[in-house]
């Protein structure tokens, strides 16, 4: 079993921590940690509560149902995206 000496709240958890949060964010740690000028972050759209509903009763379906499902909405995405470029 592997114990850490690591105590919450020390100086080396705090590193370790913005360590593995460049790591996931795939951006130097110094980018992570700089102080300087604070970039404006746009906030993502929220998905329609009736979509997220939706969504949850497909994810209840056996897995051939979801994915007949799934086809049948890609090949109408497909159609529609096509009509809009031309």
């Amino acid at each position: 079993m592997c114990h850490t000496r690591l105590k919450i709240g020390s100086a080396e958890g705090v590193h370790g921590a913005a360590l593995r949060f460049a790591t996931a964010l795939d951006i130097p740690i110094r980018e992570l940690l700089q102080t300087g000028k604070l970039v404006p972050v746009d906030a993502a759209p929220k998905p329609s509560r009736r979509l997220l509903r939706r969504l949850e009763l497909i994810e209840h379906l056996p897995r051939r149902r979801q994915a007949a499902l799934l086809t049948t909405i890609d090949t109408f995405l497909k159609s529609t995206t096509s009509k809009a470029a031309s």
